[in-house]
């Protein structure tokens, strides 16, 4: 009886062991697919970023090389060498797809955004309205009357800049990137108590994945017509590739260019 017990346990473990790596598979190919079909509001159109791809597909290979492993035996006559080669191959890949993923991750979060802000308090203050800017180039504002509205709260914290941090995580100064109605409020009620502020949003791709460009830009005229209203404008922060021609066309004609 405990034979037959441990065979029914051995079973249901290997039961278990299957749908785990099925759902492993399934889960991992939508990721991808994920990517893929979003690489409009993703950085994968710049070289820098493949290794997210890379990443993921090396995992995806890896979780469909152990699925495979279960049937190779029972569907082919393999020697034992070749047998452990592939249950390590499978190990392998998922590794390598971490590693990659962890060494991006770790380098996105060492960048700063590219484009230079300078303390131009001498500097003539932009006139309300709605500007843009290239993430390449740079432009001088007065610290002491803009507020940032970012995904990177320590580079304006540490140069002095008050911000409202772009983040699904509940913290300081945070605001839900899917919550586009608070963020407009809060960004109307600061212009109300601080006629002349100039809020820069260096976010606007992460805005766009999360709520699709639509809904982004609507948000972003709104904002920027409540704004004009208070003396105050909006300064947009952009990576130019990250935006499709029409999507970008229709920002620069709303948004005038900083040069």
């Amino acid at each position: 009886m405990s034979k037959n017990y441990l065979a029914s346990n051995m079973a249901y473990i290997s039961y278990f062991k299957f749908l785990t790596e099925t759902l492993l598979v399934i889960i991992s190919t939508i990721w991808i697919y994920y990517i893929l079909k979003h690489k409009h509001y993703t950085p994968l159109n710049q070289r820098e970023h493949y290794p997210l791809l890379i990443g993921a597909l090396l995992i995806w290979i890896g979780f469909i090389t152990n699925l495979v492993n279960e049937f190779l035996p029972l569907l082919m006559e393999l020697s034992q060498n070749a047998i452990i080669f592939s249950k390590i191959a499978d190990d392998i890949f998922v590794f390598s797809g971490i590693a990659t993923l962890t060494h991006y991750f770790y380098q996105r979060s060492k960048i700063e955004i590219k484009v230079q802000i300078k303390d131009g308090k001498n500097s003539p203050n932009l006139k309300p309205g709605g500007y843009i800017v290239s993430a390449s180039k740079s432009f001088s504002i007065d610290y002491s009357k803009a507020v940032a509205i970012t995904r990177n709260p320590e580079i304006y914290k540490n140069i002095g800049i008050p911000y409202i941090w772009i983040s699904k995580v509940e913290g300081e100064n945070a605001i839900s990137p899917t919550n586009l109605p608070k963020l407009l409020h809060t960004m109307i009620s600061l212009s109300k108590k601080h006629p002349g502020v100039t809020f820069i949003i260096d976010s606007v791709e992460y805005l766009a994945l999360e709520n699709g460009f639509e809904s982004t830009f609507k948000f972003l005229i709104s904002a920027k017509d409540h704004l004009m209203l208070n003396n105050s404008s909006l300064v947009l922060i952009i990576e130019d590739k990250a935006f499709k021609p029409n999507e970008l066309a229709l920002l620069k004609k709303e948004f005038k260019e900083i040069s």
